[in-house]
């Protein structure tokens, strides 16, 4: 955000609104109500697999399931 700030396309109240719904967590029953999750856990298949498939289970209808990952295919991961 503070780029956008810099540039004048956003302003630094909602640039601070914005980062103040942002937050990590690594307990599940926090996670039930929100609207975007995404994982970043190691880099390997089973392990994001099986994450990705706990999390299907806890996320609201309708959220927002992504993973942090350059090297395994988001396809792979999500027909699993």
């Amino acid at each position: 955000p503070s780029r956008l700030v810099k540039k004048g396309r956003l302003t630094d109240g909602r640039a601070a609104a914005t980062m103040a719904q942002v937050g990590t967590t690594t307990i599940f029953d926090l996670i039930d109500d929100r609207d975007l999750v995404i994982e970043a856990i190691v880099k390997k298949v089973e392990v994001k697999t099986a994450l990705l498939k706990r999390l299907h289970g806890i996320c609201q209808h309708g959220a927002i399931l992504a993973s942090h990952t350059l090297s395994i295919s988001i396809t792979e991961l999500f027909a699993a």
